[in-house]
């Protein structure tokens, strides 16, 4: 479980250190002080061998395509969008045992051809890829170490048939994770995902999860009935009813607690948790997702822009007190993002004493 996190020269963050981390962490603040972008730059740190994953972070921003060449393709990682500068990602666990992930913009780095060599050349000779204008391809290098000698390298650019990724060193053990944006999947998604925990004859640690939330629900079932598959529940009536008409909130819980099963003994990721959840569920919500994530050893990074949500997780977490963490990130005069922390015991006080913390 991590302990600390830094973020240097990522999206808004010149240099971020979150410190005193706990196993629920509530991440808030005003609009573009970097709440999405801290989580993606945890998704990015989790995912260090596969570069992959900043194109999964442009889709979820609604950044449909990344040009192959472009006078700053890969700047809306960069803080300022200065490709120039170099991301660095790092983290220390509980057992001081530290990460560190670097991520950097180069248009000089040789790639393997794919193209037979001309003349005299031997097969395998490195050129540069380059573009119709006759420059290099911009290519994202993914650099990572840690405290165990483990180290990668990794490298992805766009190419007009999709991205090019390569790797020429490595192989990290790193930790399950899941990213749960602010809106839910597709209903077919939440299928194939709890298929996977049918699979492993773990559903009823799903199902009783979900009972927390509402006691009635007796089952859930995978049915396809000609529109894609779907997760249908029974809620005692012996009706089966999908998701997707039961109304948001039941499906994004379903969405959590997989994920949470899922990711057992790694880092769950959920931006805006109060999206699509009615205030007068969230401290049963909370309840379910704090005991789920205790039991499969799961670090949370949770955003909200609600008090009331604030609210519900000390609410929802009785009997696990010292388990939440509290940041704001705030814009300072400088215009650089900072962070106000609290750990579990101011944050009940201030809970208790209405204090505003968003």
């Amino acid at each position: 479980m991590f302990r600390s996190v830094r973020i240097q020269n990522f999206r808004q963050f010149k240099d971020l250190h979150l410190e005193n981390l706990g196993r629920i962490n509530l991440i808030t603040g005003q609009n573009n002080t970097g709440k999405t972008s801290l989580l993606e730059a945890l998704f990015l740190l989790l995912s260090p061998t596969n570069p992959e994953v900043i194109l999964t972070i442009a889709n979820l921003r609604g950044i449909e395509t990344v040009l192959a060449d472009g006078p700053n393709a890969w700047g809306w990682i960069f803080n300022s969008a200065a490709e120039a500068e170099v991301v660095t990602l790092s983290a220390v666990d509980d057992r001081a045992q530290s990460v560190k992930l670097r991520i950097k913009s180069s248009r000089s780095l040789r790639m393997p051809s794919s193209k037979p060599p001309p003349g005299d050349r031997a097969p395998g000779t490195l050129e540069y890829v380059v573009t119709t204008s006759g420059r290099p391809l911009v290519a994202l290098v993914f650099e990572y170490e840690d405290s165990w000698g483990q180290h990668g390298l990794s490298r992805i650019r766009m190419e007009t048939d999709g991205p090019r990724i390569e790797h020429e060193a490595g192989q990290i053990h790193d930790l399950p994770s899941f990213f749960v944006p602010n809106r839910s999947p597709r209903s077919t998604y939440d299928a194939q995902a709890y298929s996977r925990i049918v699979q492993a004859n773990r559903d009823h640690e799903v199902v009783d999860s979900l009972r927390i939330v509402d006691r009635r629900l007796a089952r859930l079932q995978i049915l396809d009935t000609g529109m894609g598959a779907n997760v249908h529940a029974d809620f005692g009536d012996g009706a089966l009813l999908p998701l997707n008409v039961t109304g948001q909130g039941f499906s994004r819980v379903l969405t959590i607690v997989t994920a949470i099963v899922e990711s057992a003994g790694g880092v769950v990721l959920i931006d805006e948790i109060e999206d699509g959840l009615h205030h007068d569920v969230m401290t049963d919500v909370w309840k379910a997702i704090i005991a789920a994530a205790h039991q499969h050893d799961v670090q949370l990074f949770v955003t909200t822009h609600s008090l009331e949500a604030i609210e519900a997780a000390v609410g929802g977490s009785e009997g696990y007190e010292g388990s939440l963490a509290f940041y704001r990130l705030e814009r300072e005069k400088s215009g650089e993002i900072g962070v106000v922390a609290g750990e579990d015991h101011r944050l009940r006080s201030a809970v208790k004493a209405r204090a505003e913390l968003r």
